[in-house]
């Protein structure tokens, strides 16, 4: 039997072969559709958070960086100023669209990164930032330390 030869079907009928597969298009996975498609709200929040990110090291590096009266936390306080300014940067880790998607870790693990950040980030606050938290450089720091814990609340591996 040739194809171009009706064949039976198995309700009877014969069917020529180009007039059985005639289906229309078949859709395939990633064509270009025209349906409107809701925007991810996980983008929205990697943004809010990365922005929240940036805030804190810029808040932290001003409350590190200024004198304030005094000397600034680099030269009165090194080890201490780059403790907390490792521990703010760990923050980054929560937006994974930073890390090269290749070595991407999970979101649970990124979100755990920086909750160690925001760990470290208290720590510094507790024993460093406590006892002058009354004056300009305590209110930049403890914005600092706000602005990451926001950072890690809103961001989009905190929901994964």
């Amino acid at each position: 039997m040739s194809a171009a030869e009706p064949t039976p079907s198995a309700s009877g009928a014969s069917a020529a072969w180009p007039d059985s597969l005639a289906t229309g298009p078949v859709p395939v996975p990633g064509d270009v559709d025209d349906s409107p498609r809701e925007r991810v709200p996980a983008d929205r929040s990697s943004v809010l958070a990365l922005g929240l990110v940036v805030v804190s090291l810029v808040l932290l590096e001003l409350g590190l960086g200024l004198r304030f009266g005094g000397e600034p936390f680099w030269s009165d306080i090194p080890l201490w100023s780059a403790f907390a300014t490792a521990c703010t940067a760990l923050g980054l880790a929560a937006s994974a669209s930073l890390l090269p998607s290749g070595r991407r870790p999970g979101a649970g693990t990124a979100w755990r990164i920086a909750a160690g950040g925001l760990v470290g980030l208290a720590a510094f606050w507790v024993l460093v930032v406590l006892p002058v938290v009354a004056s300009d450089r305590g209110f930049l720091l403890t914005a600092a330390l706000a602005c990451l814990g926001a950072a890690l609340w809103t961001g989009p591996a905190r929901k994964g």
